[in-house]
């Protein structure tokens, strides 16, 4: 599994999340200000986009090791070319901008609440 390192997730979902045993694609409604979005179709990500999609990349995906390759790209990289994958969704919070630790910081500070 990789996951970004600039992100805060539930911990219920995180607790589903090393529980789980096949591979996916994780991702989220949109809600960052410069979000990499997930092009997708019947819960099935198939690909991903600067400009539009159904949902955004949480920085967190599940690969078989058999399919890990050495890469010096992002971790999209090793998760296109396994495209299609089921998509995981995820609740959590992606922190690139100030505005993002301020959402994120509330959303603890809320028990995790919207």
């Amino acid at each position: 599994m990789t996951i970004d390192g600039d992100i805060i997730i539930h911990p219920d979902d995180m607790r589903e999340l090393l529980e789980e045993k096949n591979e996916f694609v994780g991702a989220m409604d949109i809600s960052t200000e410069d979000p990499v979005f997930i092009r997708a179709k019947n819960n099935m990500a198939l690909g991903f986009s600067r400009e539009q999609g159904q949902y955004e990349w949480t920085g967190i995906t599940q690969l078989e090791t058999k399919h890990l390759c050495e890469t010096t790209g992002h971790t999209l990289t090793l998760v296109e070319p396994r495209l299609p994958l089921p998509i995981k969704k995820i609740r959590m919070k992606e922190i690139d901008t100030e505005n993002d630790f301020l959402i994120a910081y509330d959303w603890v500070k809320n028990g995790y609440k919207e």
